[in-house]
């Protein structure tokens, strides 16, 4: 099944392609570490040969369609690394000074692929501003998004207000926000001031799906008036996972910079430094990896100090790794508190104190910026 320009694109990028499926293979692996899940050797040659057959002549549909039935397979984490593909490849020929036809023709390549794994059921019931917009042309590229800004459109047309949410060091903040103005790639929000300041504490802000919006959406921050309690907004993105709303716990950060040794019954040791914690697990960073792995039981002595009375306590604990996550080369070990242990006790009174004290903290900004 060819396309558009294949010829042009194969003869001029096929070794950067061949070169690529190894860092395509890679973001896969990272995503599903991310998740808490097992990529199956299976499952990884699965997306190794779809990416393969991308660029070759006679792509076999059937056999495609096959590969996807593969245990484990997800289709819309194929599509949202082939549009990373997308974008590294445009990177690659604006930084050589390629033909920047050549990134329109791989825009048909990924246009064959949702032609043959996506459809789009019509439903007269469905508003069209929330349709998925999936296609090519050869003036404007590839495109996978939601018509976002025809969808707010129909939201303060029926005054349908927007529900936000984010987390100030940890603490979700989560309230809704009245769409004053639409124009063509953003809109203003009126929202109280605490999300404002969430929402600059993680420099984006995030909107939860609703009747209209398909999906969460990440959206960066434009411009602020504190004034006036509102926040323009542009860059919309969907996001699929929105890991705050699976949260059981407020995750907050510690008090203060503390070591840990996350230990192994065997008695291999990873040295690191507590991240957050919560009611339920805390988060260790550490520059070693040294084999843990998902379900190992792991122990630790953790020194802190109480808020609010600065009382010095100390916890004995065993964890549950959950899962490890590389970030920034550094690892990130994600750990549950096991039940039925003397100090989980005093390890929750620890997070929900903390809890406590970020949100006064939050109140006490809250305070000054109502004052200037």
């Amino acid at each position: 099944m060819g396309f558009e320009g294949r010829n042009e694109l194969v003869n001029s990028s096929i070794s950067y392609f061949e070169k690529y499926t190894h860092k395509f293979i890679n973001n896969i692996q990272t995503h599903y570490r991310s998740e808490g899940k097992f990529l199956s050797k299976e499952c990884e040659e699965a997306y190794e040969e779809l990416f393969s057959m991308l660029l070759t002549k006679d792509f076999d549909t059937e056999r495609g369609k096959e590969i996807a039935k593969t245990k484990d397979f997800n289709k819309a984490c194929f599509f949202e690394f082939l549009l990373k593909t997308y974008i590294d490849y445009s990177k690659h020929v604006l930084s050589n000074n390629l033909n920047h036809k050549l990134v329109t023709n791989l825009a048909f390549a990924l246009e064959r692929y949702g032609s043959i794994f996506c459809t789009i059921c019509h439903d007269s019931s469905t508003a069209q501003s929330s349709i998925n917009v999936f296609s090519a042309s050869s003036s404007g590229g590839f495109f996978i998004h939601e018509n976002f800004i025809d969808t707010f459109k129909k939201m303060i047309s029926v005054g349908e207000k927007l529900e936000f949410l984010n987390l100030y060091n940890g603490v979700p903040v989560r309230t809704y926000g009245e769409i004053l103005q639409v124009e063509d790639a953003s809109i203003v929000v009126k929202v109280d001031l605490m999300q404002i300041l969430a929402m600059k504490e993680e420099d984006c802000a995030y909107i939860i799906q609703n009747q209209y919006l398909q999906k969460n959406i990440k959206a960066n921050i434009l411009s602020v008036n504190i004034v006036n309690c509102t926040v323009t907004l542009n860059n919309f993105e969907s996001q699929p996972y929105m890991h705050a709303l699976k949260r059981a716990y407020p995750r907050v950060h510690p008090n203060e910079f503390t070591k840990i040794a996350l230990t192994h019954e065997d008695g291999r040791v990873a040295n690191g430094k507590l991240f957050d914690i919560s009611e339920g697990g805390i988060g260790v960073v550490s520059n070693e990896d040294v084999g843990f792995k998902s379900g190992d039981i792991l122990s630790s002595y953790i020194h802190l100090h109480m808020p609010y009375s600065n009382e010095a306590v100390e916890f004995n604990l065993k964890f549950k790794l959950v899962v490890l996550i590389v970030y920034q080369n550094a690892y990130r070990y994600c750990l549950e508190i096991l039940p039925n242990q003397e100090d989980a006790k005093k390890i929750q009174e620890f997070a929900s104190r903390r809890v406590d004290e970020t949100l006064v903290e939050l109140k006490n900004q809250l305070s000054l910026y109502k004052r200037d």
